[in-house]
């Protein structure tokens, strides 16, 4: 839906795009270009192998785009610079951010997001706070 709705929008479907017939839900990796942010493949937390590929004017630009979301899970910078990659990637609102890799995941790292992609955390020491119910007990040892 996301691709037919990119499509009407006027944006073009560089690879994929269309369904195989036959039984399964499989769907063809998919590139689209010319597409505007508001437009829900670009605007909605989509987990298909749909990728829009967006033009920007300078890295701020694209930062700034990246964040005005209201989703948060995971971001990646690609480059060569990898102090500057760094950088930029801390500057990105999600809960992880990868430096020329994406979706690189560790039992000892914690996994969650931000804003509407923030429900809790999994992995490390603060997936299994996750688990945990805390108690507060005050015991006056001299009650009055």
């Amino acid at each position: 839906g996301l691709v037919a709705d990119a499509r009407e929008r006027g944006a073009r479907i560089v690879t994929g795009g269309e369904a195989p017939d036959g039984p399964g839900y499989f769907y063809p990796p998919t590139l689209v270009t010319d597409i505007s942010d508001d437009a829900p493949l670009v605007a909605e937390e989509q987990f298909g192998p749909v990728l829009p590929l967006l033009r920007y004017s300078d890295v701020e630009d694209a930062v700034q785009r990246a964040n005005a979301t209201h989703f948060g899970l995971g971001g990646s910078v690609w480059t060569q610079d990898l102090k500057r990659g760094a950088e930029l990637v801390s500057q990105l609102e999600c809960g992880t951010g990868w430096v020329n890799q994406h979706n690189a995941f560790y039992p000892e790292a914690p996994l969650g997001g931000v804003k509407w992609s923030g429900m809790g955390y999994q992995n490390g020491r603060w997936g299994l706070e996750e688990f945990c119910t805390l108690q507060v007990v005050c015991v006056e040892a001299n009650p009055k």
